[in-house]
């Protein structure tokens, strides 16, 4: 008889905190605080998000992201058709999902083709919060094996893209992350796959609730990690100051030369690859809206000098380099990325700056 009550009780409380689980998650869900996570492991190394998922992006502009055939924020795109296809690399700049996918500047594009007769098509392969590193991973192993093209554009956006290149300067510490060390290989940070990982990230791919928990956890763990970084630095540095006064200066300035030459010779390297495999290489540099308020003076030396050695490099290697400059009354393009307007005038800059200028043969 006891034995009953007690599986009773336990029947009892299990069907109750089931049924608060799933109010949480109603709740979760109705009122649009999260989503379940979209993302995998492809190949068990990269990164990457579902194919033909859809759900709602909460930030900057409400707006429901539908993901194509290959998980990229995209209409459904083919393995290969004849043709010329621009295949654009970069971060939540070019992924977009702050607009619907028709206004994405890459569909402006195909628009543009269609219009002039240009037998080209421009496809979108951005992915949010990812630096360099990731995206010449997410060509190697997915671009590269899978999708045909003839032409890699890298969208730099000089906002972060460098800081998010080294694991010093502030890129995202999570499994599976991937930062760039001087010589310009791409170091990969974060293996671990625990049972209970294992099942935490399976769960949050159906769950909203437990995958909000969890980004507000990592997010708490970021904030830990950065505030415990800047105490290691100034014990470091308290530890040491009669030795070297400006060690923080001096620990600052090797990470800053190190992502900057890292970057460069990692560009360099995929500029070799490509070229071997007849696929030409364009760089644009995005800058963000608070660029346009303080101009060079937003920049730090390094990355004033980064811009410098770029140019150097795309001249001496023939890689088309362009950058997107928002003159009057920059603010109508942006929110914090680029609204709808903003996507429009992109577009505009680079079928002007690259199509046109140089790759306008190709469509005789």
């Amino acid at each position: 008889m006891r034995n009953k009550n007690i599986i009773f009780s336990f029947s009892i409380l299990f069907l109750i905190n089931t049924i608060i689980i799933l109010f949480l998650e109603i709740i979760v869900r109705y009122y649009n605080i999260g989503n379940p996570s979209n993302k995998f492991l492809y190949n068990h190394i990269i990164p990457k998000r579902l194919p033909y998922y859809r759900f709602k992006n909460l930030k900057e502009n409400e707006n429901i992201g539908f993901l194509n055939n290959h998980g990229f924020h995209d209409f459904d795109r083919e393995l290969k058709n004849d043709y010329y296809r621009y295949a654009f690399l970069g971060d939540s700049f070019v992924e977009g999902l702050h607009v619907p996918r028709d206004s994405l500047f890459t569909n402006h594009l195909n628009r543009k083709f269609e219009l002039n007769n240009m037998n080209s098509e421009a496809l979108n392969f951005g992915m949010s919060g990812t630096g360099t590193g990731y995206q010449y991973k997410i060509w190697d192993h997915y671009i590269r094996t899978k999708v045909d093209i003839n032409h890699l554009v890298l969208c730099f956006f000089l906002g972060n893209d460098l800081e998010n290149n080294s694991s010093y300067l502030g890129g995202p510490k999570e499994n599976y992350s991937y930062f760039i060390d001087s010589k310009g290989s791409v170091i990969l940070y974060g293996t671990e796959r625990w049972l209970i990982r294992q099942w935490i990230s399976r769960l949050n791919n159906y769950s909203a609730l437990t995958n909000t928990i969890y980004q507000r956890l990592y997010l708490l763990k970021r904030e830990i990690l950065k505030y415990k970084l800047k105490s290691f630095r100034n014990q470091k540095t308290d530890n040491n100051y009669k030795l070297n006064p400006n060690l923080v200066q001096t620990l600052d300035h090797d990470a800053w030369s190190n992502v900057v030459k890292g970057t460069l010779n990692l560009i360099a390297r995929w500029n070799v690859e490509l070229n071997s495999e007849e696929i030409k290489f364009s760089i644009v540099i995005i800058h963000p809206v608070e660029y346009y308020e303080k101009k060079t003076q937003f920049y730090n030396n390094y990355k004033n000098d980064f811009l410098k050695r770029l140019e150097k490099l795309s001249k001496k290697n023939n890689i088309n380099l362009a950058q997107i400059r928002l003159k009057d009354n920059y603010k109508k393009y942006f929110w914090s990325h680029y609204n709808y307007l903003g996507h429009t005038e992109v577009a505009n800059q680079i079928y002007e700056k690259l199509i046109m200028k140089k790759d306008f043969s190709i469509h005789e």
